[in-house]
């Protein structure tokens, strides 16, 4: 048996950033923040942000183009990684090995108090997903 599926809850560090791929297809990307919170050796509380890159696909890439910057959301989805090459340099290029990992989303669900949904956002059918997603323009990766 095998079992890919991650849950983030966190805050979302952009607004969503609605894109499309070369072949037509609609995407959104989010940027997550989560943290980690714990007592150091003194007593004092430390914390640490992490931050994960999610992608929405089809339908749900609409309702993810809707949210904003600041808002608690939580992410549901698979963990995908991926490897990429970018060119660097102006006169003397070399090109580099890039490698992603984000999740591709499933679902999303509001957790603000003023922004909870009426009805949630569409759940993505995992057959609707591209088993290979399409290659997606990484400016700005990472995240």
């Amino acid at each position: 048996m095998y079992f890919n599926s991650t849950i983030l809850i966190g805050y979302l560090g952009s607004d969503g950033d609605a894109r499309e791929t070369k072949s037509g297809a609609k995407y959104t990307v989010l940027s997550l923040a989560t943290k980690r919170s714990w007592k150091n050796a003194e007593g004092e509380y430390d914390s640490r942000t992490y931050w994960h890159r999610a992608v929405a696909w089809g339908r749900l890439a609409d309702f993810a183009a809707t949210l904003k910057k600041g808002m608690h959301v939580q992410l549901v989805g698979e963990l995908r990684t991926r490897v990429y090459e970018k060119e660097y340099g102006n006169r003397r290029k070399f090109t580099v090995k890039q490698h992603v990992c984000e999740i591709a989303l499933q679902s999303i669900l509001k957790l603000d108090r003023a922004e909870r949904q009426e009805e949630p956002a569409p759940d993505v059918d995992p057959t609707e997903l591209p088993a290979e997603q399409p290659t997606v323009p990484s400016e700005g990766v990472p995240y």
